[in-house]
């Protein structure tokens, strides 16, 4: 793709394109943009919606920046088990970090995993709103030759309003990212659609084979996905810290409780 830094001259820039989707890499800016096929043909949208548009900032909505730091250690969700299924998508277990502007989340996998031929997701329950719908998916999607982030989310029956988390917020075997069998996706917080809490809302890893983007294909207006589905999670509350941590307390004290009797005794 050449873009005109003004009338006359242009620069190339990388891009990409899919079935239904074109990517261009530019910089912060205006850009006057339309599209003409192969046989002259030019995108027949009215006129008046063929003007600039500026980007907004990194980090501002509609431009992600990257991930700077990656979880050093990760909480269990599910330990699901070997279920017999294709090893590149069988999901063995499903974990999950967070900071203060990410979810992380492991999916380990019983074979090195193929992000140009199947797809991973975490979908979000907002139990207070609908228990049982779940209204955000965070996903893998491979559009051109590099694998990618992607938050969608539940609208009038299917999933829609697709955000490009870009490829700073995945990592997996399939480029030598992680040191393991699997997945790891870095999801947006303000791109949820709502304040997820822990110990009551629910998180469900899926997987599928044959496509880099089921949310769009099979899976498009399946809440929760069966068409050609290979693994599902059951569906789990992530918990709270203090939850984590309450035992602890409590076996600490007793143990502190023991050894003041028994001071108390040898006296």
């Amino acid at each position: 793709v050449e873009i005109a830094q003004e009338w006359g001259s242009e620069i190339d820039v990388e891009a990409a394109n899919d079935e239904d989707e074109i990517e261009i890499l530019g910089t912060t800016g205006n850009y006057y943009i339309y599209i003409k096929s192969w046989n002259g043909d030019v995108d027949t949208i009215e006129a008046e919606i063929y003007n600039k548009v500026t980007l907004p900032a990194e980090g501002e909505d509609g431009a992600k920046s990257s991930v700077s730091s990656w979880p050093t250690s990760w909480t269990l969700i599910n330990n699901d088990g070997d279920d017999g299924l294709t090893s590149n998508v069988e999901i063995l277990f499903f974990r999950y970090a967070t900071d203060a502007d990410h979810f992380f989340f492991q999916i380990e996998t019983e074979s090195n995993v193929d992000l140009s031929t199947s797809t991973f997701g975490v979908l979000f329950d907002d139990v207070s709103t609908n228990s049982g719908t779940f209204e955000t998916v965070c996903h893998s999607r491979q559009p051109s030759s590099t694998a990618r982030t992607y938050m969608s989310t539940w609208n009038d029956g299917e999933w829609g309003n697709r955000v490009s988390l870009g490829s700073t917020h995945l990592r997996s075997n399939d480029g030598g990212q992680v040191g393991f069998s699997g997945i790891e996706l870095a999801c947006d917080k303000d791109d949820l659609g709502f304040t997820f809490e822990d110990g009551v809302d629910k998180v469900i890893a899926v997987s599928g084979d044959g496509d880099d983007d089921h949310f769009s294909g099979d899976w498009g207006e399946e809440n929760i996905p069966s068409t050609n589905l290979d693994d599902i999670t059951t569906s789990t509350v992530i918990p709270e810290f203090s939850t984590l941590l309450m035992p602890i307390a409590s076996v600490m004290l007793i143990v502190g409780n023991r050894i003041k009797n028994k001071k108390v005794n040898q006296h």
